[in-house]
């Protein structure tokens, strides 16, 4: 997924495309990963396909055969974006 601007002042009007597309794929049955897992730019959207419960137990998992966090440091940090696709549309 890739979306490319001019200037600055397109920034924000670009993320907003970006959260609402990846709103309707979720809404529509479909999932935020990819060929390569979830990649770092849709890591803060994942809350919209998983549950924080999910999400704490791969975490767990991760700590488990990682306690040193040295495989993939600072991999997966998700804010969570709420998914009301039609107010990112505004």
């Amino acid at each position: 997924m890739n979306f490319l601007w001019n200037g600055e002042d397109e920034v924000e009007r670009v993320e907003k495309a970006i959260a609402a597309l990846l709103c309707d794929v979720i809404e529509l049955g479909g999932t935020l990963s990819a060929e390569h897992g979830i990649g770092v730019l849709r890591a803060p959207y994942l809350p919209l396909e998983y549950s924080a419960k999910r999400t704490a137990l791969q975490r767990d998992l991760r700590r488990t055969f990682d306690p040193r966090g040295l495989l993939n440091p600072g991999k997966i940090r998700s804010t969570g974006i709420p998914c009301t696709s039609s107010a990112l549309r505004r």
